[in-house]
């Protein structure tokens, strides 16, 4: 398919700085069962902007699969977070509010 975008599947991810480690072990801990995920990985990322150089953090993604695809439609209309009311009455949660308040769009 040259010269054609082909649309990729959503992958669910969430990264966490080396300070909050343990959260994203107990992230990952909590959603593996439902979500086809990678365990925790270490990133380093050279950035000259901030005082060390670099930055240091964990990131956990998901494969693509049907839950993931539910919950970006969900969550996301015209690629920007939304506060899905009617499923967080139907499923509530700390953590979903959490997660919530982080206004960032798929890319």
């Amino acid at each position: 398919m040259h010269g054609k975008t082909r649309w990729r599947k959503p992958r669910f991810q969430f990264l966490h700085s080396i300070k909050d480690t343990e959260w994203c072990y107990y992230c990952y801990s909590r959603l593996k069962d439902y979500l086809p995920l990678t365990g925790p990985h270490y990133k380093k990322i050279e950035d000259n902007r901030v005082k060390a150089g670099y930055t240091e953090s964990y990131y956990v993604q998901s494969r693509p699969h049907d839950h993931v695809t539910t919950l970006r439609s969900i969550w996301y209309k015209n690629r920007i977070k939304v506060l899905p009311f009617e499923f967080l009455t139907k499923y509530p949660s700390q953590e979903r509010l959490y997660y919530s308040t982080k206004n960032r769009p798929i890319h």
